[in-house]
């Protein structure tokens, strides 16, 4: 005999998480999950809540560390990765893409490691504005 563990998602559309555990149990989820697993019971927990209007409740604080003196830019793709630089694809201002040599010394944080990869760079602001990622208020 074997054991197999399943991961399963279920979304549950309520106003607060007691509602949505309400619905769990009156839906008899609660009671098949005590049957398939009834030796030692079924570990469940709520992984993540979003509003269904699109909106959120708290701000979003980007994807990595405010620093600064620095920006945070978003990168569409890393085109190639060298020992100093990164070869990146920025989404602009106006919203198209510009290919952009990214100095390795100029990066603070990042969550892209590979080429390929898409995310976030958080670059000197002085760059930023070269570059043409921000504004320049001179």
């Amino acid at each position: 005999m074997k054991r197999f563990e399943l991961s399963i998602g279920v979304y549950i559309d309520a106003e607060h998480i007691d509602e949505m555990w309400e619905k769990f149990r009156k839906a008899g989820l609660h009671e098949i999950l005590n049957q398939l697993d009834a030796e030692d019971g079924y570990a469940s927990e709520v992984v993540g809540e979003f509003n269904l209007d699109g909106s959120n409740d708290e701000p979003d604080e980007g994807p990595l560390p405010q620093v600064a003196g620095c920006v945070t830019v978003e990168v569409t793709n890393v085109a190639r990765v060298t020992d100093k630089a990164w070869l990146v694809n920025v989404k602009m201002p106006n919203g198209g893409l510009e290919e952009h040599w990214l100095p390795k010394s100029q990066v603070q944080a990042t969550d892209c490691l590979a080429e390929g990869d898409e995310g976030y760079f958080v670059v000197k602001e002085w760059i930023a504005k070269q570059k043409g990622f921000i504004e320049d208020d001179e």
